[in-house]
């Protein structure tokens, strides 16, 4: 006996026919015969095939499937309290992955989504492509907002400081050393 699972049914009664435009193909069978399937994206990776499964096991093999596949982030130097030095490190942020967990509880989980680690303990979840696109323009608005308003409000308060106080700036670079970033620059 087999049947064939899709990711569209979170933990439901697996459908009776494969996708056709999947090439590839999960499947995962009993010692007793039973056979469960389901499409294996090409970006998955690791495939979750086995053979010999006791049929007492099948339904935590299911709910276990993740197909995977993870994405570099930026890295920035940041402080951080828990580095041993007490220095500022690199960190990686905005690393992520995309996941789907065909059998998951929650529906939403069942097609692939992204999880974007925004640092150690914090994460953006089960993003769409519809959140994920928004999340982008969010990031690309604070990317202007940085460049364009904080930038130079930071130059004109490094400048009044200076004046102020006889304290000349460290020396870092200043707007006019550098220019202001273009969009390109920042995607980069």
């Amino acid at each position: 006996m087999s049947s064939t699972a899709s990711s569209s049914r979170g933990g439901g009664t697996p459908p009776t026919a494969l996708p056709g435009s999947c090439r590839r193909h999960w499947r995962i069978t009993t010692r007793d015969g039973h056979t469960v399937a389901g499409p294996l994206p090409s970006w998955a990776g690791c495939d979750p095939s086995e053979d010999g499964v006791p049929p007492a096991e099948l339904p935590v093999r299911l709910s276990d499937i993740t197909h995977h596949t993870a994405f570099p982030g930026q890295t920035v130097t940041v402080y951080s309290p828990s580095h041993a030095s007490g220095q500022p490190c690199d960190v990686e942020i905005l690393h992520g992955s995309i996941d789907c967990v065909p059998f998951a509880e929650q529906p939403a989980s069942c097609v692939p989504v992204v999880n974007l680690r925004l640092t150690d303990d914090c994460w953006i979840t089960d993003l769409t492509p519809d959140a994920l696109a928004a999340l982008a323009a969010q990031l690309r608005a604070q990317a202007y907002r940085l460049d364009r308003e904080i930038r130079p409000a930071l130059i004109t308060a490094r400048s009044d400081w200076a004046e102020w106080t006889g304290q000349s700036p460290d020396a870092t670079t200043t707007e006019s050393e550098v220019g202001p970033l273009t969009t390109a620059e920042v995607v980069q």
